[in-house]
This record gives structure tokens, C-alpha cells and sequence, in this order.
């Protein structure tokens, strides 16, 4: 996402919210880009989470943010309920991928629940394929024309500096 971030800080201001590291909080990979660190683990950690979320949630009332947009499920769900509490207007959630998709039973419902949340607080959600929209849909997870595809799909595309094909490679 960083050449996202890097365009539209371009013509707005822009905060990313992550759990950064010191060293990240000092370089300078993101230039005007405001870096903000709040602790939100990967795994799920109930009692963590909760903080995580009450810090969020505090951070949008303080900032007053136009926009909140989130990517991965964990952070969409924190962040798309704390950006609905907190009153921002416009919500955004990217789909990448459930990690719910090859699990089952129990486990796979909380965490569909989990994707439904996020989509119940977004007020606009995107997918990065056709495929998926309508695999969401499909699950009860999305309503019907509630997702639009990023694109023509995909999240960030390639980087055809760092990936160039090589014929000798080949």
C-alpha cells in the first residue's frame, strides 16, 4: 500500500495507523505521510484487541478524519468499528481474502461474523477481484451490489521496477 499512501499524499493529508516499529517510526519511507503506532497484534488476543479498539476509537475522535480505510480483517474490523463510533463519514474496507474460506465449523462462523461486522460498519467496501465479490455475496457476507471491484482487481497491482521479466532468467 505504500505507493497508494505516497499518491494521495499528494493532494491530501494522510495518517497511517499500524503497529510500527521505532525504526519505522523514524525512516523516512513514507515521506508526508504521518505515521501514528498503535499496538494491534495479528493473532487474536481478546483483551488486546479491546484496547486496541478503545485506542482507535479515541485516535479518529481526536483527528476528526474524512475518511477510514482499512485492508487486512483484523484491522478492518477494529478499524471500520471504531471509525463508525467515532462518527466518520466515510468508511472504506478492502477485501483481500478470507482466512475463513478453508476453515470449518465453529471457528469458520466467528470468523464470517467477523467479516459480516466489518461490511455492516463499512460504507464502502471493495474487493480486489470479481471472484471474490461475488464469493462474498455468494456467503451472506456482502449484500447484493454492496461490493465493487478495485479496477479491473487487484489491490496494488506490480511493481515493474522491482518485478521485470528476464529472458535470460527464463
Amino acid at each position: 500500500m505504500r505507493n497508494h499512501m505516497l499518491r494521495l499524499a499528494e493532494q491530501y493529508e494522510v495518517t497511517a495507523v499500524s503497529n510500527f516499529s521505532s525504526e519505522d517510526l523514524l525512516g523516512d519511507w513514507l515521506p508526508g505521510v504521518r505515521l501514528m503506532s498503535i499496538p494491534i497484534a495479528r493473532q487474536i488476543y481478546l483483551w488486546a484487541d479491546f484496547w486496541a479498539l478503545v485506542a482507535l476509537l479515541r485516535f479518529f475522535r481526536s483527528e476528526l478524519f474524512e475518511v477510514v480505510h482499512s485492508v487486512t480483517p483484523k484491522v478492518g474490523l477494529l478499524a471500520m468499528t471504531a471509525a463508525r463510533m467515532a462518527g466518520v463519514p466515510n468508511r472504506i474496507h478492502c477485501f483481500t481474502g478470507q482466512v475463513w474460506a478453508t476453515r470449518k465449523g465453529l471457528g469458520r462462523e466467528l470468523l464470517k461474523s467477523a467479516d459480516r461486522l466489518i461490511a455492516l460498519n463499512a460504507n464502502h467496501i471493495l474487493t480486489n477481484s470479481e471472484s471474490q465479490r461475488v464469493f462474498l455475496e455468494r456467503e451472506t457476507v456482502v449484500k447484493s451490489g454492496q461490493a465493487v471491484v478495485l479496477g479491473a482487481g487487484s489491490i496494488s497491482g506490480v511493481d515493474l521496477d522491482r518485478f521485470r521479466p528476464n529472458k535470460e532468467a527464463r
